[in-house]
């Protein structure tokens, strides 16, 4: 859902009966307002000027004045930060220290990520854009998919076999012999004893 409002001198526009500032660099001008559930993006002349908290509730996005149909994607801002990441096998991301939930049947998928002054863009197909609010101000650090896969480590059985092979051949080795005695043996021993004396 998007409006198009005039903002007036010291950068307010007017919604459902409300004044609400959008900026003062924007005086005068006319401006598109979108709004997406909690969010609601300012544009101007085709550019993403600010994303900001939305002072309408969704319920309410019907009676807003001039109200239409959002004919396409907000376009992103000038300086945006894009970034690629790998969706986890738990549906997540990770980026500028802020986990962002893209969801389970995304998982595997390389996303492209708008990192904005206040929200992240996550582009995961042409048709599917996710607008998520950032909760801190931390810098990217990363801005590439990691080159090295992980992959599964897969055991081998035979260097295992030969290693319990060998381990038992230690046992071997180590283990104690029995010495065979008899009564004789021990007759012949108790009589070789030096006497004292």
């Amino acid at each position: 859902m998007e409006v198009d409002r005039l903002v007036n001198g010291v950068g307010l526009v007017g919604l459902l009966g409300a004044q609400h500032y959008v900026g003062f660099e924007l005086a005068g001008r006319m401006i598109t307002l979108r709004f997406e559930a909690q969010l609601m993006a300012v544009i101007a002349d085709g550019e993403l000027v600010r994303t900001m908290p939305s002072p309408v509730a969704t319920k309410d996005h019907h009676r807003l004045r001039g109200a239409r149909a959002a004919a396409d994607e907000v376009p992103l801002p000038a300086e945006a930060v894009m970034v690629q990441r790998r969706v986890s096998t738990r549906g997540s991301v990770q980026v500028a220290n802020e986990r962002i939930q893209v969801g389970l049947a995304h998982a595997g998928k390389t996303v492209t990520i708008a990192v904005e002054a206040a929200v992240f863009r996550v582009i995961v197909d042409p048709d599917l854009t996710l607008v998520i609010a950032r909760t801190g101000t931390d810098e990217v650090d990363r801005y590439k998919v990691n080159a090295v896969e992980r992959t599964p480590r897969v055991r081998d059985t035979s260097t295992e076999a030969t290693r319990c092979a060998s381990s038992e051949a230690r046992q071997n080795c180590y283990r104690p012999r029995s010495i065979p005695t008899s009564r004789s043996t021990l007759r012949v021993m108790s009589c070789s004893r030096p006497r004292l004396g």
